[in-house]
């Protein structure tokens, strides 16, 4: 992947902070990683992404984890700076670190998106160009 180093890292520990952060208080995080090669025109057809090149070649990257998950309606609402869906006497945190994952997605030519279930963990999907 070519891109800004920093900014490339602070996606990916923004998200892996928040697997971390937001585990189960009685069981053992677990941590997925899994990367592939797609097409644009295979990812465009699963999530319906406007501006995605069909020929184009991207490098997926899924972060899964076994976390307290978040209730689907509310995946893209998460990418929005200073939301939050748990208090912080709950969760510490400041509300951007996936607004800010997005950024950093987009500014590479990239997107980001959630998939989740209340109490059944969550993925995250990072879509870049393959250069």
């Amino acid at each position: 992947i070519k891109g800004q180093q920093r900014q490339l890292q602070q996606l990916f520990e923004n998200l892996l902070a928040n697997a971390l952060k937001y585990s189960k208080p009685d069981g053992v995080p677990e941590i997925t990683i899994e990367a592939s090669l797609v097409s644009g025109k295979e990812v465009a057809i699963q999530r319906n992404l406007n501006g995605i090149e069909g020929e184009t070649r991207y490098h997926l990257i899924r972060i899964q984890d076994n976390g307290i998950g978040f209730q689907q309606e509310d995946a893209e609402r998460i990418f929005t700076v200073f939301t939050r869906l748990h208090g912080n006497n709950e969760y510490k945190g400041t509300g951007v670190g996936l607004s800010i994952a997005r950024k950093v997605a987009h500014n590479h030519g990239g997107y980001i998106w959630a998939e989740s279930r209340q109490d059944e963990g969550a993925t995250f999907n990072v879509l870049l160009p393959a250069e």
